[in-house]
């Protein structure tokens, strides 16, 4: 289960100071704790991260190297996101070069134009990734209509793509979300 939630700062002091005091107001509470006192506590936080908490996400990726990357995959496969039946196909692939759910990643044991050719990997992914927003839907007016959110399968790049667009669909499978990215060097 996902909960997102989104607070607007300015980027200002004073409104970061403003969006940190509402952030410490909220609260989960399981349905079955509501109007009990019996509230479960949270479960302890890692400390230190095992990466950076304020850095973008895609600069921890790159930061992690081929390894990292690799080995954090592994280890996220194993019980934290477990493949579906429909991975497979690409985890067969996967196996061939050394990246297992549940099995550290030793690029040492392939041969050495396969760790040259993995070298590349996590950078080349977020270029692809930034490349192909397209696969979202259909642009009016500035507007992505997306489609097709939650219910992946095993079109690999439109989850990808769709994460750091606007965060995971709030059902299953949802029909469409429109998202509208700008910065301030492109006209609407």
């Amino acid at each position: 289960m996902a909960v997102l939630g989104r607070i607007y700062s300015t980027g200002t002091a004073e409104d970061y100071k403003a969006d940190n005091a509402l952030q410490a107001q909220l609260k989960i509470t399981p349905l079955s704790a509501c109007g009990t006192d019996d509230i479960p506590k949270a479960p302890p936080v890692q400390t230190p991260a095992p990466f950076s908490m304020t850095d973008k996400p895609q600069k921890v990726i790159l930061d992690m190297g081929m390894e990292g990357y690799f080995d954090r995959m592994a280890t996220l496969m194993c019980k934290v996101a477990p493949p579906s039946r429909d991975d497979v196909a690409i985890l067969g692939r996967m196996k061939e070069i050394g990246i297992e759910p549940c099995k550290d990643f030793a690029p040492d044991t392939l041969e050495p134009a396969v760790q040259a050719a993995l070298e590349s990997v996590p950078k080349d992914a977020l270029a692809k990734i930034k490349a192909n927003r397209k696969v979202m839907g259909t642009t009016v007016n500035g507007w992505t209509i997306t489609k097709g959110l939650g219910a992946y399968g095993t079109d690999y790049l439109k989850r990808a793509v769709s994460l750091p667009s606007g965060g995971l669909p709030t059902a299953r499978r949802m029909r469409s979300i429109p998202i509208q990215q700008r910065t301030a060097r492109v006209p609407p």
